[in-house]
């Protein structure tokens, strides 16, 4: 993702090792994290709803908090200016993700 990288993944699987060269592969929840931050949900929706259901989660609030712990303070000030959150009363993310990525 081009631009915004908030650090190294905790949670990164080592893929590939060589002298001068190491491959390490993003986990789930920070490929989420990332594609969230970048609020391209027309362009990365599948992608988004795939990774909803890949980490288990059901709710927008899941998907900020998330947000919030990987970009750090960044997310705290980008927020209110970039992005609004919209979710069905009683409404689950993964449905509203579903329907959103078929428009």
């Amino acid at each position: 993702m081009k631009g915004f990288l908030p650090g190294p993944d905790p949670n990164a699987v080592r893929y590939f090792e060589a002298p001068g060269l190491l491959v390490d592969v993003a986990s789930a929840e920070y490929l989420l994290a990332m594609k969230l931050f970048s609020s391209r949900v027309e362009a990365d929706a599948d992608d988004i709803a795939l990774l909803y259901r890949e980490v288990g989660y059901h709710t927008v609030e899941e998907g900020l908090a998330l947000t919030a712990l990987v970009a750090g303070s960044a997310f705290l000030h980008w927020l209110p200016a970039r992005v609004v959150f919209r979710q069905p009363p009683g409404g689950d993310a993964n449905e509203a993700m579903k329907c959103r990525s078929r428009m």
